[in-house]
């Protein structure tokens, strides 16, 4: 069950300045360890802030690597190694759920869930038993291929008892070998179905030296507020944790929603979260929003209250509707910035990947096999327009975070939360009760609000935002100071959990300054396209499911007339769905034309 956490529940009284403007940047895959492990920052403790802290990393009192944050498999031990972690990965480290379970709990534990639930990979074709018949499949144990590359399934129809040892961080390696990949033989929805041989096991315990290959973000954590006890919400993939970081809960999955799953949805056109998302909560409160995604589709496209009226672009460009850009260059202390809640989301380029090798190559997400100094560059224009403009930077929070660890090491072990008291109450593939937070991930903090150079060690999860927007509408901070007539409840018990970040807020001279960034290294060339599949999505796996019925959403609200069920028929092929990926961006760009040409507001 992990480490407990006692109370975390925090509230604060009387605090005069409160930022109205709430900036979250989510972006992909990388562990604290990983990406802030070896940078040895330190500050004012923001607990106490009478003392000084260093961030908790891998290195010991002398600033070296401890030897003591090691795996093992095949019987080799794997340390933290003095080389830099590459830019781009040559294998993105599978984090399925039974591959997470391998990475913190270790493979006896993924062996014995695999073995509960009679489970087996998706796609395969087993040694024991050449036949890879679904029939043959679901009355077989192949416990002993376990991690694969591919997400696995549990038998049909099998509901199992398994009881999930405390976390101790020891199966990264064993999880990277056996399931390693290259990123010339995986697209994004279909991935091999044998692991490759792993040329380098102990890559997935390498750490950035973050002053030198990440200088945004070292600028970034050391000038103003770095949490290094903030967690993801479950120990699973990126869908169930991006809508953790939106809706407080994953509405039931702790695995990636299939396309069986896409499909249930489709009488709502959006994730079955019977108890709300921070949009749809906003939205019934009238406190405007807004959500800019650098990709053609935003993954929070699959949540109610997300339309194509409130879907836009980052960056400028000449056919872009009021981009983030456009609109924090245009805004000022006479015509205010709009939104009070605004969600970010990098490139994840995966309508690019669908077939494509290498796979993410252009995104800017910090998905592994992207390039992490685009990402550098994403959050360096970011920080510069909000800082550059006077009457939002003296408004504003910005969050950055990351949705889960994307399978690199981090020697912190997840600690046990209450679930989030929806339904349904255990995960829908492997039967998760919810009562274990996910693996650490940085977040940093950026405000006028705080003190500068702070280390915050209080714990904390994805819905710790959640709580912090409810908390600042609450104490008047989006309707000028005055207390709203009707209170924002937290609508999951996790997010009534959850540690605020209100405490963080202050008046004081204190607080921190904007800082010239510096300049962000220069991204390697993008590879070239090797070529295109046309493998069918039978079923389509990972997050092209999610990305699907975001944009089935998107487009049924851009487009009333829109027939979900007969657009979706003619995605048979990798090539289909990036078509059909192009097809929503487009009809919602055309709604938002035609809704500015003819004054309709886009709010």
């Amino acid at each position: 069950m992990g480490t407990k956490i006692t109370s975390p529940i925090l509230r604060c009284e009387g605090h005069e300045g409160l930022p109205k403007y709430v900036f979250v940047l989510s972006l992909e895959n990388r562990s604290f360890d990983h990406l802030f492990g070896r940078s040895g920052i330190s500050g004012k403790d923001a607990a106490g802030k009478s003392s000084k802290r260093s961030v908790d990393g891998v290195l010991d009192a002398r600033g070296n690597i401890d030897p003591k944050y090691t795996n093992s498999y095949g019987g080799k031990t794997y340390g933290i190694p003095n080389t830099d972690a590459p830019f781009i990965m040559p294998s993105d480290p599978k984090h399925e759920f039974e591959h997470i379970l391998c990475q913190v709990c270790g493979p006896e534990a993924t062996a014995a869930m695999m073995k509960a639930f009679r489970a087996a990979p998706d796609k395969m074709t087993f040694a024991e038993n050449p036949s890879s018949d679904k029939k043959v499949r679901d009355t077989q144990v192949y416990a002993d291929v376990i991690p694969v590359p591919p997400q696995s399934s549990p038998a049909k129809g099998v509901q199992a008892a398994f009881n999930r040892p405390p976390p101790n961080n020891s199966g990264f390696v064993h999880s990277y070998v056996r399931s390693f990949t290259t990123n010339t033989s995986e697209t994004g929805g279909d991935v091999p179905n044998a692991a490759a041989t792993c040329p380098d096991p102990q890559l997935v315990m390498t750490c950035f030296d973050t002053k030198q290959q990440l200088p945004i973000l070292h600028q970034l954590a050391s000038n103003y507020l770095i949490c290094d006890n903030f967690f993801s919400s479950l120990p699973g993939p990126t869908g169930p944790n991006r809508f953790f970081m939106m809706a407080g809960s994953s509405a039931g999955y702790d695995g990636g929603p299939t396309s069986t799953d896409m499909l249930s949805w489709q009488s709502k056109s959006h994730l079955p979260a019977n108890k709300g998302n921070i949009f749809s909560k906003l939205e019934a409160l009238n406190v405007p929003f807004r959500i800019y995604g650098d990709d053609n589709i935003p993954m929070s496209g699959v949540m109610e209250g997300v339309h194509s009226t409130n879907t836009f672009d980052v960056h400028d460009g000449t056919t872009h509707i009021t981009p983030l850009q456009k609109m924090l260059k245009e805004a000022s202390f006479d015509k205010p910035f709009p939104y009070n809640f605004v969600w970010i989301e990098p490139d994840y380029d995966v309508a690019s990947s669908l077939g494509r090798h290498p796979m993410y190559r252009t995104g800017n997400s910090m998905h592994p096999c992207s390039d992490v100094r685009k990402a550098e560059e994403l959050i360096a224009d970011i920080y510069n327009w909000i800082s550059g403009n006077k009457s939002v930077w003296e408004n504003c929070v910005l969050f950055i975070t990351w949705d889960e660890h994307g399978g690199f090491y981090d020697h912190v072990p997840s600690p046990s939360a209450p679930a989030p008291g929806d339904s349904p109450a255990l995960g829908r593939t492997w039967g998760f009760d919810f009562k274990t937070l996910g693996t650490r991930v940085p977040c940093i903090v950026v405000s006028p609000f705080i003190e500068s150079n702070l280390v915050d060690n209080r714990p904390y999860d994805h819905c710790s935002i959640l709580m912090t927007v409810v908390d600042l509408y609450n104490k008047g901070a989006f309707t000028n100071g005055k207390a709203p007539a009707t209170k924002l409840e937290p609508w999951t018990e996790r997010i009534r959990w959850a540690r605020s970040m209100l405490s963080l807020f202050t008046a004081d001279s204190t607080k921190a300054t904007i800082i010239a960034l510096g300049t962000p290294l220069e991204p390697a060339p993008t590879p070239p396209d090797t070529g295109v599949t046309t493998a069918a999505l039978e079923p389509p796996s990972g997050n092209t499911p999610i990305f699907l019925a975001a944009a089935r959403g998107l487009q049924e609200s851009a487009d009333p007339s829109f027939d979900p069920g007969a657009a979706l028929a003619s995605v048979t092929t990798n090539e289909g769905a990036a078509d059909y990926f192009d097809k929503a961006a487009r009809a919602v760009d055309v709604a938002q034309q035609r809704q500015a040409a003819t004054g309709t507001a886009l709010a």
